[in-house]
């Protein structure tokens, strides 16, 4: 004879709890999914953006920065503008379009190469790449007197990368513009440089130095 009888609350129970377990696992392992597939969709429109900034760039080479440290700012709207992107390619994962005008690629010249962050502003997701750049405080009191230019830099916090000095005349004309330089390593700089070959006809120097995430320091001294 068939047994009939039902389920008891404590079966009832223990199969619901299942169910909550398994239902729980599930919930998780799609979440887990879809919050991948998202970070996955922002990794690969930030190496797409950055590398069409590269493209303008080797095409734009004179608006590269030129001295170690110093830090160019590229606006995405000025990429599409110019036809690297095409208007609706930048969305966010939800399809909407990103605010190019506040979106843009800062450059930064390190040594012989250039390091590129993006700040990315759209309606479901922002990429902050003003966050990954430091602030610091720099200190330039560089100087120049007869046939001397006695440079003089420290940073609170980062590292220095680079400066650039400039000479001028009495009229304002540039006598002497040099080249971006290198600074090896460290958080102070001192140096001498002869300015002989230009003596007479210096009335001022303009020296700038930036550290190794753009943050610069100007100084202007009068002979």
């Amino acid at each position: 004879m068939l047994d009939r009888r039902g389920f008891t609350l404590v079966e009832l129970l223990a199969v619901i709890t299942i169910l909550g377990i398994l239902m729980g696992v599930g919930i998780a392992s799609v979440s887990w999914m879809l919050d991948r597939n998202r970070e996955m969709f922002y990794d690969t429109a930030e190496k797409n953006i950055v590398t069409t900034a590269q493209a303008y760039f080797a095409d734009h080479r004179a608006s590269l920065p030129t001295v170690p440290g110093q830090r160019r700012k590229l606006s995405l709207q000025t990429l599409e503008n110019t036809g690297y992107f095409k208007k609706g390619d930048i969305v966010d994962y939800g399809k909407e379009e990103c605010y190019l005008d506040e979106s843009y690629v800062y450059v930064i010249k390190k040594g012989d190469d250039y390091q590129y962050y993006l700040h990315l502003k759209c309606p479901a997701k922002t990429i902050d790449g003003d966050s990954v750049l430091k602030k610091a405080t720099l200190t330039n009191s560089s100087s120049i007197a007869g046939t001397t230019l006695s440079l003089k830099f420290s940073s609170s916090t980062t590292t220095l990368a680079g400066y650039q000095f400039t000479l001028y005349d009495a009229s304002g004309n540039i006598v002497y513009n040099s080249d971006g330089t290198e600074i090896e390593s460290g958080k102070n700089y001192n140096n001498t440089i002869d300015v002989s070959p230009y003596a007479g006809r210096v009335s001022k120097a303009v020296i700038t130095v930036y550290d190794e995430f753009g943050n610069y320091s100007t100084k202007t001294d009068m002979v």
